[in-house]
C-alpha cells in the first residue's frame, strides 16, 4: 500500500493528514506512586518490584535496586503497575528520564507511570514519542527550586496517532535500534573488562615468565627493571600562552586541557581556527608518540589522572603546540616504546597522585616517578596486545555514537512522520519481536 504524502498544519507541527493529535489524558491512564516510611524496615525487602526515578535511563526495567512488602505498599501511595506500562521522572536532575516495565512494579511518588488504551496507542510508540519531546519536558521544569514537571503537564502533552499498526512499525525500528545499541554497550563493556584484566596480569607478570623477584612495586619478572620515568624520556612543561599569541585565523594550533577527554582520548577540533604566531617556540611542538599529562587544573582531582597519547595529528595545521597546564611525555625510543609507558601511566594514576604538590604536578616530580620496564621486545609485545584491546574499544565507541546519532534522526523523522514506513517493514518486525 503506498504511503500518503499529504500533510496537514496541527499543534505539533506538519503530520500526515491521516494521522490525528490527541492529549495524553484522552489514550492514557496516569498515576504516581508512592514511598513507605523509612523509620519501618518491614516495609521493604518484599517481593514487590520498586522503581525509583534515578533508575529511569530510557530502559527496560526488569530488575529494580529495591523492593517493597505488601504492608510497605499497604501503608503508602505506593501501587503495582503492570508490565509495559511507560514511566517519566517528574523532580530533580533526572527530570524527563524515561523508562518501560519489563516485569509489573510499583514506583517512588517522583515516578509518572502511564498505561496506554492500546486500542488507540502502541506504548512503545508512546515511550519514543515521550524520549523525542524531552527537551520540551526538561524546559517546562525549569524555574522551581528544584525541576520538577507536574502529572497534570504530563497528562496535557499532545502526541501524533498514526494508525495502530503504523505505530506498530515506527516503534519496533526503534526497539530494534536499541536492541544493537545495548548489546554493543555489552561489547565494550567486555572490550574493557579484559582490558582491565590484561593490564593487571601483563604489567605484573609479563609475558611467558617463570621467575619473579621483590621489588619495591611489588613482584615483578626477573628479567625486568625498575626505573624512574626520567631515566626514559624528557618531560617538558606546555607553553603559558599570551592574548597575542591568539590569532584568528593561521596553520598552528595549540592543544588545550579541553581538547583531552576523561579518557584520555584527544579532540583535535578540526574546524577550529589556527594561529597565526610563529615563535610560539619549537621546544613546544608535539609529535607522534608523545604523552601528555594535566600538570594543573581548577579540578584538583583530574591532575596527574588525565593522560592522553599523541596516536595522529591533525592534517589541516603545519604544527600543533600544547599549553603550561599539560606536561609533555617524550620517550627515547632506544630505551622504552611510547605506547606501553603511556600504559604504564594509565595503570599506576594512584601512584602519580602523591606527586601532586599544591595543585600542580611539576616535570621534576613526575620524573621520580618508578616504572617497570621490561625489555624492549617485550614491552612491544605488551603494548601491541593492549593496542589492539584499545583499538577494538575505540571502534565499538565509535560505532556507539554513531547508532545514537542514527536514533535521533529516526525519532526525528519516523515520529513525524516525515519518512513512513511500508507494511513489509512490519511482517518483519513481527518475527523479530512475536511478542508485539
Amino acid at each position: 500500500m503506498s504511503q500518503s504524502t499529504c500533510f496537514k498544519q496541527t499543534e505539533l507541527g506538519e503530520i500526515p493528514e491521516e494521522w490525528e493529535v490527541k492529549k495524553i489524558k484522552d489514550i492514557c491512564k496516569t498515576a504516581s506512586g508512592g514511598t513507605p516510611s523509612r523509620k519501618e524496615s518491614k516495609f521493604f525487602g518484599g517481593g514487590i518490584p520498586w522503581v525509583k526515578s534515578s533508575e529511569l535511563r530510557d530502559n527496560l526495567i526488569c530488575k529494580t535496586e529495591e523492593t517493597l512488602s505488601y504492608e510497605g505498599l499497604k501503608h503508602s501511595s505506593a501501587k503495582i503497575f503492570p508490565k509495559g506500562t511507560v514511566l517519566v521522572a517528574m523532580y530533580g536532575a533526572t527530570v524527563g528520564r524515561t523508562g518501560m516495565l519489563g516485569i509489573d512494579a510499583a514506583t517512588n511518588q517522583a515516578v509518572c507511570a502511564f498505561i496506554p488504551n492500546n486500542a488507540f496507542l502502541d506504548n512503545y510508540f508512546l515511550w519514543y514519542w515521550l524520549q523525542y519531546i524531552r527537551p520540551v519536558l526538561v524546559h517546562e521544569s525549569i524555574g522551581a527550586a528544584q525541576p520538577n514537571i507536574s502529572q497534570e503537564l504530563l497528562r496535557q502533552i499532545p502526541i501524533p496517532l498514526p494508525p495502530l499498526e503504523e505505530q506498530k512499525r515506527i516503534a519496533g525500528v526503534l526497539r530494534l535500534v536499541d536492541e544493537i545499541i545495548e548489546r554493543t554497550r555489552q561489547i565494550v563493556s567486555l572490550y574493557e573488562k579484559a582490558k582491565k584484566y590484561a593490564l593487571s596480569h601483563l604489567l605484573t607478570k609479563g609475558i611467558g615468565h617463570t621467575r619473579f623477584k621483590q621489588t619495591e612495586l611489588g613482584e615483578i619478572p626477573e628479567e625486568w627493571e625498575v626505573k624512574r620515568l626520567g631515566d626514559v624520556g624528557i618531560i617538558r612543561q606546555g607553553r603559558t600562552l599570551r592574548r597575542k599569541d591568539y590569532k584568528d585565523s593561521g596553520r598552528f594550533k595549540i592543544l588545550k586541557v579541553r581538547d583531552i577527554s576523561e579518557t584520555g582520548e584527544i579532540n583535535w577540533n578540526i574546524n577550529e581556527k589556527g594561529f597565526t604566531d610563529e615563535d610560539l617556540g619549537n621546544e613546544f611542538l608535539l609529535q607522534f608518540n608523545d604523552i601528555l599529562v594535566l600538570s594543573a587544573s581548577h579540578s584538583e582531582e583530574l591532575v596527574g589522572q588525565k593522560i592522553g597519547f599523541i596516536h595522529t595529528l591533525p592534517n589541516n595545521f603545519e604544527k600543533v603546540f600544547f599549553v603550561a597546564e599539560l606536561l609533555r611525555v617524550r620517550i627515547f625510543p632506544e630505551k622504552a616504546v611510547p605506547y606501553f609507558i603511556y600504559i604504564v601511566l594509565i595503570a599506576n594514576k594512584s601512584r602519580i597522585k602523591p606527586l601532586v604538590k599544591g595543585g600542580h604536578l611539576y616535570p621534576q616530580s613526575l620524573a621520580q616517578l618508578q616504572i617497570p620496564l621490561p625489555p624492549l621486545e617485550e614491552q612491544k609485545q605488551i603494548a601491541e596486545i593492549l593496542s589492539t584491546i584499545d583499538k577494538a574499544i575505540d571502534n565499538e565507541r565509535r560505532y556507539l555514537e554513531a547508532l545514537g546519532k542514527l536514533k535521533k534522526w529516526l525519532l526525528n523523522n519516523l515520529l513525524t512522520g516525515k519518512v513512513r514506513l511500508p507494511e513489509w517493514v512490519g511482517d518483519i518486525l513481527k518475527q523479530v519481536f512475536p511478542e508485539g
